[in-house]
């Protein structure tokens, strides 16, 4: 039980950060960034929660737009 909370903890961090604008692969970012990301992070549970969302497709969801933000930051600085 606890090593699942704990996933769940990281995957918030990692997925704030990436949302926020902080690249993975480190040297970029701001400090206010994760927060800025947990802020978005937090607005998108909260919608689906009240929109009556699985929480399956929760973390789809979530996940899908970690997946977007992270491919449009390495698009963006590959060029």
């Amino acid at each position: 039980m606890y090593t699942y909370l704990n996933k769940i903890r990281y995957y918030n961090a990692i997925a704030s950060c990436v949302l926020g604008g902080i690249s993975l692969a480190g040297g970029s970012g701001s400090p206010l960034s994760p927060f800025i990301g947990a802020y978005i992070l937090t607005l998108i549970q909260d919608i689906l929660i009240l929109l009556g969302v699985n929480p399956y497709y929760q973390w789809v969801v979530t996940g899908m737009i970690l997946a977007g933000a992270a491919l449009t930051r390495g698009v963006r600085f590959s060029k």
